[in-house]
């Protein structure tokens, strides 16, 4: 296999919007509204493209691409062509929508998910109801019984990083596959005020606590 070979990039990303119904305060699209969406003959392109590329999975992201009332079709043309699909979202429409994403043949459904209660969680994101939401859309994903990948994202800051044991705890009932965590970038004066060291003794008392964990992965 040559370097190029190797090189082949395997996912291409695509915002789909940037509106989004969340105001997360280490997000430029919080509470963003009138921006465009993607259409059919996009999402064609972009399929066409990805084939010709050799790119496996197309994964959706925004602001939130569950906004999107097309993404369902989106998501069923592109398996169609035999592309695997992915998609980031908070969660809050995911109840609504799971069904109709899982019989279109969506592959991973990723849903950022930041504390361990709707007090946490819902402070941070700004949208009352969204905790309860996510979490109903993944036991909904769960209950399908398919192949559907359940991954959560977590953006780790001050505010969270000691909820971190609860969160796994929650991650592990309700049977989540996969688990990244994301360090807060871009915002270091959060940071300032804070016991680092403190803060890092806790964060390597996690990674030992989580040595043996195999699932979440």
């Amino acid at each position: 296999m040559s370097a190029i070979e190797r090189e082949t990039p395997v996912t291409m990303f695509v915002r789909t919007t940037e509106n989004c119904n969340a105001g997360c305060f280490m997000c430029d699209y919080a509470n963003m509204k009138n921006q465009p969406f993607l259409n059919l003959s996009q999402v064609e392109s972009i399929a066409a493209e990805a084939k010709k590329s050799g790119i496996r999975l197309i994964r959706f992201t925004g602001g939130e691409p569950l906004l999107d009332r097309n993404m369902t079709s989106f998501v069923a043309y592109l398996h169609n062509q035999g592309l695997k699909t992915s998609i980031i979202t908070n969660g809050y429409f995911l109840p609504r929508r799971a069904a109709g994403l899982v019989e279109a043949g969506l592959d991973q459904v990723i849903v950022s998910l930041d504390g361990s209660t709707p007090r946490i969680h819902d402070n941070l994101r700004k949208l009352p109801g969204l905790f309860a939401n996510a979490t109903a859309g993944i036991v909904d994903i769960k209950a399908a019984d398919v192949d559907t990948i359940v991954r959560v994202n977590t953006v780790v800051s001050p505010y969270n990083i000691g909820d971190l044991e609860q969160m796994l705890e929650l991650l592990t009932d309700l049977d989540v596959d996969q688990w990244s965590l994301i360090p807060l970038k871009g915002a270091d004066n959060l940071w300032k005020d804070q016991d680092r060291n403190g803060l890092l003794e806790k964060y390597k008392w996690f990674q030992g606590m989580v040595g043996n964990v195999t699932k979440p992965r």
